[in-house]
């Protein structure tokens, strides 16, 4: 079975061989399936709420979908497709009403298992919480530094 790979970091703050480990647990699962991976795609520094079609990476990944370059996905988990459970479910219908089997390395999704929607419902919410959050949390920080009387970035 012809596979393709899909990888993803959000900032410029993570290390870009993220990329490499997420590239590697998916040649991994492809080689003891015994699948070949004919496209690998990613993007660097690009937020999982950015629509897939507007990444390069994941533009390119569709593009292949569409043309039916491969019939499994292989990701590191969904939230590296996408971490809006609204365009997560929208992409991953796309892709399975073409035949194409989804498989999560490290969360266990499959596409071709019996609770693939419950599943996908509930990482789709995880995903799209750990983004609310981060944003609390980051403000928190933000606004802790300002009492402080220290710099938080931005134009003063």
């Amino acid at each position: 079975m012809r596979a393709a790979t899909y990888a993803r970091y959000s900032t410029d703050k993570q290390r870009e061989a993220s990329i490499e480990d997420q590239v590697r647990l998916c040649r991994a699962r492809a080689e003891a399936e015994g699948w070949l991976i004919q496209a690998m795609h990613s993007d660097k520094g690009i937020s999982g709420s950015t629509p897939v079609a507007s990444r390069k990476g994941g533009a390119a990944l569709l593009a292949d979908a569409l043309a039916g370059r491969f019939e499994i996905l292989l990701l590191e988990g969904l939230d590296r497709l996408s971490r809006d459970s609204v365009e997560q479910e929208r992409i991953v219908r796309r892709l399975e009403y073409r035949g194409i089997r989804i498989v999560g390395v490290s969360d266990s999704y499959d596409s071709t298992s019996s609770g693939r929607k419950l599943h996908r419902g509930m990482r789709g919410l995880i995903n799209e919480t750990y983004l609310d959050d981060l944003r609390v949390k980051t403000h928190r920080g933000l606004s802790g530094q300002v009492e402080r009387g220290l710099f938080a970035g931005g134009l003063p």
